[in-house]
């Protein structure tokens, strides 16, 4: 009796107690029949775990003068597609006539472009605070330190009466911002439908004609 390494059945390292696997008894006798095939595979994979099915979203939103499924969509998408950025670059050459030579050179352009759609239904702008101290306000003010003997009772007005209009307009974004993030939240919660030309916001306001909308529906003192 001679005993192999290892089962050629199972793979299993074979017992010096026995002419038989220990895992799956197959005879490893020389001489001995050759081991019937597995109906499977001995190596079980794991179960695949199920993962949560996918959240389909809500309801569709339809048009209040509809039912228009498919003319509705976000005024958000609608703006955000309607802007486009170009920009081209090339080489340039022109032969001269009066005997000065060829001419070789490179130009480049870029630019944006919007549909009036776009525009209509652009958002309504943030309020941004600019600072008085910019521009020539600022060289002005060095210009008067130079000559501060003569100059000092224009310098007391120019910072008075800046410091006046910085004041102002920090007021004024201080107002207009709380109306500001409402109006942005009606902008972002309305739909557009392209069959009436119409924005509204499904269960709060009704249909709005999209070349009115950034006067009422999107502009900071249009009731929620």
């Amino acid at each position: 009796m001679t005993l192999t390494g290892y089962c050629p059945r199972c793979g299993a390292q074979r017992s010096d107690m026995g002419p038989h696997c220990p895992s799956c008894g197959q005879d490893l006798r020389i001489g001995a029949s050759p081991p019937p095939p597995f109906a499977s595979s001995p190596v079980q994979s794991a179960p695949l775990v199920a993962t949560a099915p996918f959240q389909q979203p809500g309801g569709a939103v339809d048009c209040p003068d509809g039912p228009h499924p498919n003319f509705v969509r976000k005024v958000s998408a609608v703006y955000t597609e309607g802007v486009g950025r170009t920009s081209m670059a090339g080489g340039t050459y022109s032969v001269g006539f009066n005997g000065s030579g060829d001419s070789i050179g490179a130009v480049s352009m870029s630019g944006v472009s919007q549909t009036a759609l776009s525009a209509r239904l652009a958002p309504p702008p943030e309020p941004v605070y600019e600072s008085p101290w910019t521009g020539g306000w600022f060289l002005l003010m060095v210009l008067c330190l130079g000559f501060w003997v003569l100059c000092w009772i224009p310098i007391g007005a120019i910072i008075i009466y800046r410091w006046l209009v910085g004041k102002t307009r920090r007021d004024a974004v201080a107002r207009r911002h709380p109306l500001w993030e409402p109006a942005m939240a009606r902008w972002q919660q309305a739909y557009y439908c392209a069959k009436c030309d119409g924005v509204f916001i499904p269960g709060l306001v009704g249909l709005v004609s999209a070349r009115d909308a950034q006067g009422s529906l999107f502009s900071y003192n249009a009731a929620a």
